[in-house]
């Protein structure tokens, strides 16, 4: 199910300003939850332990009409989202929120679980599968698939065989954490049958192109410190218009 986006057009230009803060936690209100249940009029979330939302409600249920001038995610049960909202709070069971201006998709693991397996060289196999079976799970990417590397000339290349299309949004934020944790990794390429069948289709994505896709530069650095690479979580948190 897909929340519908509100079209309200004479105040397109605050709600503007108040997505583009709203990963950072500037100019409004935000928490994270995990989602616990897909209704046909929105989702059911639970707080993240520490919220401060926790001392009003526990249990929240989001409406299928949402202010926000990006696209919303589709969450399934388990998935990790951030709401952006007015800090109101309704009561009632589950308790509702007064205006919800976004909601972004968010990894569920911390930054220090990922930090910890980053490797230094693509020619260590088995630390690049510990690394993309953590971002397997972070991401939600469940398609069975086998690993392949290409070492003889840069850009190195970390390559996925899929057996099934994997989510396309969720494999450009694994990737990009891929290219920030593989410190000589410059290209993850994946590939999976068309819906014909007979003829793979793949994508890729460059340290170039996912500085250009996420505004950032030297996608690399992140992945110097754990500070840093609980930055490029929080951006590619807002990664959320890519359909291919």
């Amino acid at each position: 199910m897909k929340l519908k986006q509100a079209a309200v057009l004479s105040i397109l230009s605050v709600f503007v300003s108040l997505s583009l803060s709203a990963c950072s936690g500037k100019g409004n209100e935000y928490f994270n939850a995990v989602v616990t249940k897909v209704t046909e009029d929105g989702y059911t979330v639970e707080p993240f332990k520490g919220e401060e939302i926790l001392k009003k409600a526990s249990v929240i249920a989001l409406s299928d009409t949402v202010l926000s001038t990006n696209e919303v995610p589709v969450l399934k049960p388990g998935d990790t989202a951030r709401i952006v909202w007015n800090g109101k709070v309704e009561k009632g069971e589950p308790a509702s929120l007064g205006t919800v201006f976004a909601i972004y998709s968010l990894p569920p693991l911390y930054s220090k679980e990922l930090y910890q397996a980053k490797n230094k060289y693509i020619g260590d196999a088995s630390a690049d599968g510990r690394l993309f079976g953590l971002l397997s799970d972070c991401f939600n990417i469940k398609e069975e698939r086998t690993t392949e590397l290409q070492t003889s000339e840069e850009p190195y290349t970390y390559m996925i065989h899929f057996k099934n299309k994997p989510d396309t949004r969720r494999m450009y934020q694994a990737a990009g954490c891929l290219l920030a944790l593989i410190e000589n990794c410059g290209e993850v390429r994946w590939d999976y049958p068309s819906d014909g069948g007979g003829v793979k289709e793949s994508e890729s994505l460059t340290a170039e192109s996912a500085e250009e896709l996420l505004g950032i530069e030297h996608i690399a650095e992140y992945g110097e410190s754990e500070e840093s690479l609980s930055q490029l979580l929080d951006t590619l948190c807002r990664l959320t218009g890519i359909n291919r």
